[in-house]
């Protein structure tokens, strides 16, 4: 039986959980109101949208992959949900989008041209005044490529063949964890 890996990242411990679910199962655990176990608080808001009360912008995600269905499959999903979404093909043209676009979150593949993903995750974790959390959308499932994204500093890090829903889910997350990081908690919950 086939299984699909979601790994996932804590910035106030380092520390990596990974959670195995059979593909035959893996809609199941994220439907309906309630959330998997492993999430610490519902979500109430969906990141690109605010409540009535609220008056927030849009969330922009800069997604950067070399295959362009899979860039036009994120966007689409992305944007149903309401949020921003920028799009680049390879790692140079991403560190140009992230410095002009300054996106709130970045789904990005690791084997592109010109510039791969984890050689695009270093540059950005080299200036750590402006952290912009990482979700690793990648065909490379390998332990040690998983290893080297968490070293590199991902705060996601999700396999092909994937869920955009779940994709979704992830992106809502670490967003309002990041929202409530900036406001002084320490740590956001996945």
């Amino acid at each position: 039986m086939f299984a699909d890996r979601v790994y996932k990242n804590s910035r106030a411990h380092g520390l990596a959980a990974l959670e195995t679910r059979p593909r035959a199962f893996r809609h199941q655990a994220d439907t309906g109101p309630s959330m998997p176990p492993k999430c610490a608080k519902p979500i109430s808001n969906i990141a690109g949208q605010s409540a009535p009360h609220e008056a927030r912008r849009k969330r922009k995600v800069l997604v950067v992959d070399d295959e362009r269905h899979i860039v036009r499959l994120v966007q689409v999903t992305l944007e149903r949900e309401g949020f921003e979404v920028v799009s680049a093909f390879d790692g140079k043209d991403a560190l140009k989008k992230v410095a002009s676009e300054k996106p709130d979150l970045i789904v990005l593949d690791v084997m592109m041209p010109r510039m791969d993903g984890f050689a695009v995750l270093k540059h950005l974790r080299a200036d750590p005044a402006r952290y912009t959390p990482v979700i690793m959308l990648t065909a490379k499932a390998q332990d040690i490529d998983v290893f080297y994204g968490w070293k590199a500093g991902v705060d996601c890090y999700l396999t092909k063949p994937f869920n955009p829903q779940e994709l979704l889910t992830f992106a809502r997350r670490i967003l309002s964890g990041v929202d409530e990081y900036s406001e002084g908690s320490k740590s956001y919950d996945l």
